[in-house]
């Protein structure tokens, strides 16, 4: 019985059919066919197809036809395909031969051969010629009856026995009859070699007439088929070893085979014989396995050695090229014809720095998989994070860059990452830039907050250089925008930003008009005061003695701690904070709330020991320490020796006028109608409007201030600065085509 196999296809669209069921019924009746499979077991009808539409069967010789159905789908039918196996045709020239050879050895056998009643009498018997045949004909032990062969130092008990008398008859009439052939054809070889060709011919004489009632009916695919299959069975049987084609070898029967490039010959029969020459004779031999050239350069040529169009491609056959979802195209043209091999792949950041093949590493879990990703160094060596660029390598052959393009995925395009690759024939690399932004408030309680960003993981208040610090992730030699936000400050503020590296930007903010400062000062009959509002002026201190009043003018504002202790050693108080303070000599701070009330007041730091404690003069010896709850609030120290300053006397005969001035203070007489200093307790006359500007300085803005920030860089940042810690699973999509010129 043939076997066969079909593919189940659409006939409109021309797909195959996965899972159709195909039904088998015999031409000529209708009924349905009995299916075997390949190695011979039985099989339903209808049989259903694989996955990929495939079915396969044996049946006995005849015509059949095949109906594929997919659901409501109906294919047309095929009809009156022919199942033929010429091999069981030979079965009858095939037992000549071994009836023939079987005969020669049983002849040779009894032609040398000695008889022995009991096996124990012929092993006795050791004076024998080597090889000599012995014949136990009578032992009591059945078993030990027969042909046994003496090899110089024993008996060995020959393959061919009879086992009863009758077929010792049988063995004398097969030497008989192969005598009778040997007679015949001269000897026993020749009969043998002559059983075959005639066996052959029989075959051929009835083949070829079958093939002339084919064309004589006009039935051309049935002579096709059968074309088909006489080829395929006489290629395959009786055909010698082949051996390695060489100068010298003698072809003088049809049988003969060589071996050449790959293919196996036989010697042409009207050739016959000659001597091959060492230079072989493609007139004188016949293709019998193998693949000719002209098959090779036809259309559908690749399909005869599987679908390979690069020298690193997976070669395929014809079943896994039905199960591909796509094919891309095998040329491309070009100044040569290109073969292009597919790269696709994505490589996610694992955050393991440690090693240079694992930090960003290609997806092959969770439904992932990649196409063209190899290296020569082996597996776990095609994707390399190095310092400025990640190197992935698709070591194909190739000798021609087509391209290759890098896509971040959702998570990384909304941290600004940017990506680009420099492209080589079998490797890539892959830079990174990246943009920052983010929008930083702070809010009424005076809390520094990050509202909408990417790349901004902290910012904090630096009290001590007096600038907001914000940490990022790298972003390297950036060009910084910052824009002041909130409708309350329009105008009011600059803010300049200074990069202090890669992960560091600070943010200094100062006032865009210079400090205004004014009051109204006047003696109230018992100490010095201002009427009305005042402006960033303080009263530091009036001595009597020489009428020297010190107004303190006051620059930006100093966020204050809370205070856990005051105390006095002298002259010299000493205020500890309980958390880093920020404040600087010269700055000033105003204390409140002590009982001591000589510990109220404007105060001007005198030294700094450490964070949490300043020292300032006091000119009272209150109590120590200081008893109350302690607060303070606290400014810089104003600029306004380099700009202006002026008093002026307010509804009065007496003239203010400074005595001495420094950036942050002024000190101020009182001069009377006779152009004398007022000393000791001043009269309700002694008043005067003081008014100044100084320069703008760095300072905390004001609750309820926003700025919007945006960092631009054209520098490579180092792709292990992208961590699963700030960026889980982020992803690069490769893509691209690596080729190789075919001359």
């Amino acid at each position: 019985m043939q076997y066969q196999e079909f593919y189940a296809v659409h006939a409109e669209t021309g797909k195959v059919l996965p899972f159709a069921w195909a039904t088998i019924r015999i031409s000529q009746t209708g009924a349905l066919a009995q299916l075997y499979g390949i190695d011979g077991g039985q099989l339903d009808n209808p049989l259903q197809a694989s996955s990929v539409g495939l079915v396969g069967f044996r049946v006995a010789d005849g015509e059949y036809d095949i109906v594929f159905q997919q659901g409501p789908y109906t294919a047309p039918p095929i009809t009156r395909i022919l199942f033929f196996d010429p091999v069981q045709l030979l079965d009858t020239s095939s037992g000549l031969v071994a009836r023939a050879e079987e005969a020669t050895y049983v002849s040779q056998l009894y032609s040398n051969c000695k008889y022995y009643e009991t096996d124990a009498a012929m092993r006795a018997d050791v004076g024998q010629p080597n090889p000599k045949a012995g014949l136990v004909t009578n032992d009591p032990d059945p078993d030990l009856r027969g042909f046994s062969i003496w090899y110089g130092t024993e008996w060995v008990r020959s393959a061919y026995q009879p086992a009863l008398p009758s077929d010792a008859a049988a063995a004398i009439a097969a030497k008989n009859e192969a005598q009778a052939i040997a007679d015949e054809f001269g000897d026993l070889e020749s009969a043998v070699d002559q059983a075959q060709d005639y066996a052959g011919q029989s075959l051929a004489s009835k083949l070829a007439a079958a093939l002339s009632e084919a064309a004589a009916a006009g039935n051309a695919q049935l002579v096709q088929v059968m074309s088909d299959a006489i080829v395929a069975a006489f290629g395959s049987i009786s055909y010698l070893e082949p051996v390695s084609y060489a100068a010298g070898l003698s072809m003088t029967l049809a049988a003969q085979t060589v071996g050449y490039n790959g293919n196996t010959y036989a010697p042409r029969v009207d050739k016959l014989p000659f001597t091959t020459s060492g230079t072989f004779e493609s007139d004188k031999f016949r293709l019998i396995q193998g693949v000719a050239g002209a098959d090779l350069g036809a259309t559908t040529g690749s399909l005869m050695v599987g679908d390979r169009h690069t020298p690193t491609a997976i070669p395929l056959n014809m079943h896994d090229r039905m199960k591909m979802w796509f094919s891309a195209r095998d040329y491309i043209a070009g100044e040569n014809p290109v073969a292009a091999t597919p790269l696709v792949f994505t490589i996610r950041n694992n955050g393991d720095k440690s090693d240079k093949f694992n930090h960003w590493k290609p997806i092959t879990t969770s439904g992932h998989a990649t196409l063209g990703l190899r290296s020569a160094d082996g597996p776990g060596t095609e994707v390399e994070t190095n310092p400025n660029h990640i190197r992935v390598r698709y070591d194909t052959g190739a000798d021609i860059t087509l391209g290759f393009q890098v896509t971040v995925d959702n998570d990384l395009a909304r941290t600004y990452l940017r990506v680009g690759a420099s492209v080589g024939h079998n490797e890539s690399l892959i830079y990174m830039c990246r943009d920052i932004m983010a929008a930083i408030n702070r809010s009424a309680a005076g809390v520094w907050t990050i509202g909408v960003h990417n790349g901004v993981k902290s910012v904090e208040w630096d009290s001590v250089r007096e600038c907001l610090t914000v940490n990022h992730a790298q972003c390297p030699n950036a060009a910084i925008n910052v824009d002041v936000q909130g409708a309350n400050f329009i105008g009011m503020w600059d803010a300049q930003p200074a990069q202090v590296d890669d992960y560091k930007t600070r943010v200094y903010f100062t006032r865009k008009q210079r400090r205004d400062h004014s009051a109204r000062v006047e003696w109230n009959g018992s100490a010095w005061g201002f009427v009305g509002n005042s402006q960033n002026i303080a009263i530091q201190s009036y001595n009597p003695a020489n009428g020297d009043l010190v107004l303190a003018f006051l620059g930006g504002v100093v966020a204050p701690v809370a205070v856990s202790s005051v105390t006095r050693s002298g002259a010299v108080a000493t205020m500890v904070t309980g958390a880093a303070h920020g404040l600087r000599v010269n700055d000033w701070v105003r204390s409140s709330g002590a009982n001591e009330t000589e510990y109220n007041g404007w105060f001007q730091v005198k030294t700094v020991p450490d964070t949490t404690s300043i020292t300032f003069d006091i000119l009272t010896t209150p109590a120590s320490p200081a008893t109350g709850s302690l607060t303070y609030t606290a400014n810089r120290a104003g600029n306004v020796f380099a700009y202006s300053l002026s008093l002026t006397r307010y509804a009065t005969n007496f003239d203010p006028e400074i005595k001495a001035s420094d950036e942050g203070k002024v000190t101020v007489n009182i001069r009377n109608d006779a152009r004398a200093v007022v000393t000791g307790t001043p009269t309700t006359a002694c008043k005067f409007v003081v008014s100044a500007s100084s320069r703008s300085q760095p300072e905390m803005p004001p609750a309820e201030f926003a700025i919007g920030l945006r960092w631009n860089s054209a520098s490579y940042i180092d792709p292990r600065s992208i961590d699963t810690t700030d960026y889980p699973g982020m992803n690069l999509w490769c893509d691209g085509l690596a080729g190789k010129k075919w001359a």
